[in-house]
């Protein structure tokens, strides 16, 4: 071999036969000492004898072990990423596996799928990506999502419960019995945890524990159930919003009307809410238009959201039955708004000798519950010795009118006069 080449390319040769030709040339000493020709002759023959060598392929039953341990591996993967919780009962993981075998992965290299590489997870990723949005493109195809104002019905009332604090034990019981057990291993239902559109419990911007429900019998007592302390009336409200389904003529007359009877539903609330900066009565808006100031007893500050009108003029309250007496006056002054039309009036005692008679005589017929509440709520008013003294005769006022006009209503016993002495 010396003698038909350098002996250098010998040397080299010799020790890679040495070796079972397990080094690489250029490690090799003789490296640049020998010619190209020389080198791309080792080269050749490293790659003959470093080729494919032959394998034993594995059995029927060892391809069946591997092909289970890659889709086990492959559900993995896949499980843990958030869209597929929601996806799951919807497709089949295994028709995935299948689909990634074939097109991604050949059945002789399942194996890397067992302790996948950095490679093989973007490709997964890839992979699963875009079968997740074929599925939501699929689902969302022809379906229009309508805004909750619109799939509630109209004149629906939703409040806003603020208090200093909630009971986070009751709520964790909450969260079980809705199914929802996974969340408190995981630490994540607390005091701000939402339930549905109907049930949120969160904080306001003062730091108050605010929660938000839909108003009925069921939802305001488990709401109110859930409070530990409710807090002043000065610091904590219990906004009410009405649903006009984001219709704006409705929105207009029922501003309107709640603003007319705003008169005498003011004496329901107390003076710290009256007069409070984020729910004074003083800078009311005359129109539906101009409603749109947050700070006031009445306004339409969400419609473009949540096509409501808002009365922020309620106090907060752990009892149900103040949820839905108020809720109760709210739909009955709507209704009343679709046979009558109020013009402008200032809110002040001329208004409310017009607008309480004819609020409480309509509503004796058409929204008895509603006026029951409001008498009950007047009479306690007007004979408590603790109250206000402009709320304790303007209480006195309004029943005494009441009282002399003869109506009747369903649910309210007449008793002795509100004016005079036990």
């Amino acid at each position: 071999m010396a003698s038909n080449r350098s002996v250098a390319f010998a040397t080299a040769y010799a020790c890679m036969e040495a070796n079972d030709w397990s080094y690489s040339i250029s490690s090799l000493p003789t490296y640049k000492l020998m010619s190209e020709e020389e080198v791309q002759i080792i080269h050749d023959t490293w790659n003959k004898k470093r080729g494919p060598k032959s394998t034993k392929l594995p059995n029927k039953w060892e391809r069946k072990q591997i092909e289970f341990q890659a889709a086990r591996s492959f559900f993995q993967m896949v499980k843990s990423r958030p869209k597929i919780k929601a996806m799951r009962k919807c497709i089949s993981l295994l028709d995935w596996f299948y689909q990634f075998q074939d097109n991604h992965v050949p059945r002789t290299e399942l194996g890397k799928l067992i302790k996948p590489d950095k490679n093989m997870w973007y490709t997964l990723g890839q992979f699963v990506a875009e079968r997740e949005r074929a599925f939501i493109n699929a689902r969302m195809r022809g379906k229009v999502e309508k805004p909750l104002c619109q799939t509630l019905p109209l004149y629906a009332c939703s409040g806003e419960l603020e208090a200093d604090t909630m009971d986070r034990i009751k709520i964790q019981r909450i969260a079980v019995a809705r199914g929802k057990s996974h969340e408190i291993r995981s630490h994540t239902v607390t005091t701000m945890w939402r339930h549905s559109d109907s049930l949120e419990f969160k904080r306001d911007g003062g730091g108050q524990a605010e929660t938000t429900f839909l108003i009925n019998e069921p939802l305001a007592r488990l709401v109110t159930g859930c409070v530990r302390t409710i807090g002043r009336p000065n610091r904590n409200g219990g906004h009410i919003h009405i649903n006009c389904q984001g219709d704006e003529a409705i929105g207009r007359r029922v501003f309107a009307a709640l603003r007319f009877h705003l008169c005498w539903t003011r004496w329901l609330a107390g003076q710290a809410r009256r007069h409070h900066n984020w729910s004074s009565i003083d800078n009311v808006a005359d129109t539906f238009d101009d409603g749109h100031v947050k700070g006031c007893a009445l306004t339409k500050y969400t419609w473009n959201r949540t096509g409501t009108v808002e009365m922020r003029i309620w106090p907060t309250s752990h009892k149900a039955e103040d949820w839905i007496g108020r809720r109760d006056i709210m739909q009955a002054i709507a209704r009343w708004s679709e046979t009558f039309s109020p013009i402008v009036h200032p809110i002040n005692q001329e208004t409310e000798a017009i607008a309480w008679p004819m609020f409480f005589q309509w509503a004796s017929t058409n929204a008895p519950k509603a006026l029951v509440y409001v008498l009950n709520q007047f009479r306690k008013r007007a004979r408590s010795s603790v109250l206000n003294p402009a709320d304790k005769e303007a209480a006195i006022r309004l029943m005494s009118v009441f009282e002399q006009s003869g109506v009747t209503v369903q649910g309210y016993r007449r008793r002795r006069l509100v004016g005079q002495s036990n």
